[in-house]
């Protein structure tokens, strides 16, 4: 499974809020952003306010979830001028095969076509997800 890594969520929250120009952040699974994202940084604050003093063992859920068998947990991180960049966010790996993600993934697409999570989900299909580093 893969999991939030809260503590890597707070150290990117942390750089970019002590460089001055973060606006918010969001938390969510990648392949279901419209159903699972939420803001766990807006104006300056948490809005998640155990994010803010997570430490290791800490259950916290974004959107009622902390992990995914299939899923890929990231941050998107918004910027004051508008620019955002998204992170992969997560500990542990995929517990599903390759072609059973596949299969999964082209099912909840199916389903989603006609629908404003499909939508969603177009706009995010060619999204760049990096791995933060300093």
């Amino acid at each position: 499974m893969r999991a939030y890594d809260y503590a890597l969520a707070k150290k990117i929250i942390d750089t970019y809020c002590s460089l001055g120009n973060l606006h918010s952040a969001f938390m969510g699974m990648h392949e279901a952003w419209f159903f699972t994202a939420e803001r766990v940084f807006y104006d300056g604050k948490y809005t998640k306010k155990k994010l803010e003093t997570y430490e290791d063992g800490d259950e916290l859920k974004i959107c009622g979830i902390h992990q995914s068998k299939w899923a890929t947990p990231v941050i998107s991180v918004v910027f004051n001028d508008g620019e955002s960049l998204t992170f992969n966010c997560y500990t542990g790996e995929c517990t599903m095969d390759v072609l059973e993600r596949i299969t999964w993934m082209n099912k909840c697409l199916e389903q989603e076509k006609s629908d404003a999570s499909g939508m969603v989900q177009k706009e995010r299909e060619d999204l760049l997800i990096e791995d933060f580093k300093l």
